[in-house]
């Protein structure tokens, strides 16, 4: 683990990296032949990111020594996501107002099995998958009449959809 003053994360950058990890020159100089350190970092996909099909590519590089002479090979992964549109309708497949609806998971297995109630952030009749610091969430999804709702954001996975109110 490396103390936060140690280095730090820069978001604003003159190339096309989205961050960088610059580590100070007092910690460096401890680092010793053959050290290792292993950064983790997790993303979130963006407005843009590309439904299912090929996917959003993310590459991670470091570069380091003096000078940033030296640079690893660039690590590619490929993240998916997922969506699906939503309606409730009649019998005359009339589109319906008010039904309510939460999408689950199961969460662990046997015994540690667990309910989880996926929260969203909901933007007109588009509900997107929120992360953990997303503010004004929702649990809820509501069908509006005349229009589908859209769910996206979502991981490979299993997914329960309930409706917990009839309109």
């Amino acid at each position: 683990t490396v103390e936060a003053e140690n280095y730090n994360v820069v978001t604003q950058n003159d190339d096309e990296c989205t961050f960088e990890v610059k580590f100070t020159k007092e910690f460096c100089d401890t680092l010793e032949a053959n050290d290792e350190i292993v950064v983790t970092y997790t993303a979130t996909l963006n407005e843009n990111a590309v439904i299912a099909s090929t996917g959003n590519p993310n590459e991670a590089k470091l570069t380091y020594g003096e000078d940033n002479r030296n640079e690893t090979t660039p690590s590619t992964t490929t993240t998916y996501t997922y969506e699906f549109d939503l309606i409730k309708t009649t019998d005359k497949n009339i589109l319906l107002d008010g039904a309510e609806f939460e999408l689950y998971q199961i969460v662990g297995e046997g015994e540690n099995a667990k309910q989880v109630t996926l929260k969203f952030v909901k933007n007109g009749n588009v509900y997107t998958k929120a992360n953990d610091e997303a503010t004004g969430t929702v649990t809820t999804i509501t069908s509006v009449a005349n229009e589908k709702i859209t769910i996206k954001g979502l991981e490979n996975g299993t997914y329960y959809l309930k409706e917990t109110k009839a309109p």
